[in-house]
């Protein structure tokens, strides 16, 4: 924010560059507003903010890791919707965390029962000693572990392994993509730092993998073929792109003879969709720039 101070201006710093080099923990971060929302992602993106504003030119570091609670739109997950119908947030920054999890409160009377004794250990266990956490994280914060080879080997095959089908078949869902690989180098190099050690080691890049599929098999799997796709933490699984391809050839083919626009209950019965599917499609295909709705139920395309 840039503030007035007397006959001058002054930069004063949000969360993100407060805590560069540290910690984050945004609480309820599906009430945040779409200016800072839209700033976390290029924070989140970049690792930096640039600000220009009042004469006031500055470029803010932002290199930070992000704990973010979000609570569902129906006050419930499920496992079988994709992520990011379920939460009022953008899919682009939703897709920049790297970990996502479900927490569903399936409810038993073992873990009721394990949670209430976990209160109340908790009240009445003595607080930890803050002081050598805060040194022990302080330390693992200096390291930068170099890679092995077998790990770096270990993840290179990972990654191809499950990116093969792409090639062979460019209609197939993508299983994971390079952002991914990303964030499983970060990861693999968090366990080898939590080790304290200055190497990261196949037993590293192993735990990363893990959290990773065990996210993805949760966030990213297409809930019409079952299949892991990375699409669907953006809004657009392959199924779905494929819907909207088909359904923008088939208006080509058949718009000439609609000059005021294809009636929705036409597209219905021509192609073989509920209509509450295909106005979620149409919808879709209008954001994007593919379609326009000349009259209310009627459409073409651009």
């Amino acid at each position: 924010t840039v503030l007035k101070d007397g006959d001058s201006w002054i930069l004063e710093a949000g969360a993100m560059p407060l805590a560069n080099g540290g910690f984050l923990v945004i609480d309820e971060i599906e009430k945040m507003n779409k200016d800072d929302a839209l700033a976390m992602h290029e924070a989140l993106e970049v690792g930096s903010i640039v600000v220009n504003k009042a004469s006031i030119h500055a470029t803010l570091p932002t290199k930070v890791s992000v704990l973010a609670i979000a609570n569902p739109k129906l006050e419930k997950f499920s496992e079988y919707e994709p992520l990011v119908n379920q939460i009022n947030l953008s899919p682009a920054l939703v897709n920049r965390f790297d970990l996502i999890f479900f927490i569903t409160g399936v409810s038993s009377e073992d873990e009721d029962k394990l949670v209430a004794h976990k209160m109340f250990e908790n009240a009445t266990t003595s607080e930890p000693d803050y002081g050598f956490l805060r040194k022990y994280i302080a330390y693992a914060n200096t390291l930068s572990p170099a890679w092995s080879v077998d790990a770096e080997e270990y993840v290179i095959n990972f990654y191809t392994s499950l990116r093969k089908k792409i090639f062979q078949n460019q209609d197939t869902a993508v299983p994971i993509s390079p952002r991914q690989n990303e964030a499983i180098m970060r990861l693999s190099e968090a366990s080898a730092k939590a080790r304290l050690s200055p190497i990261v080691e196949v037993n590293d890049a192993k735990i990363a993998i893990d959290l990773m599929m065990e996210f993805l098999r949760k966030c990213g799997i297409d809930p019409i073929t079952g299949e892991l796709d990375v699409s669907t933490l953006s809004g657009m699984s392959m199924t779905k792109r494929t819907k909207i391809l088909e359904l923008k050839k088939f208006m080509q083919e058949v718009q000439k003879d609609f000059p005021e626009g294809i009636p929705i209950k036409e597209l219905a019965t021509r192609f073989n969709l509920p209509q509450s599917e295909l106005e979620a499609l149409l919808d879709e295909m209008s954001r994007n720039n593919i379609v326009y709705e000349p009259q209310i139920g009627s459409w073409r395309v651009l």
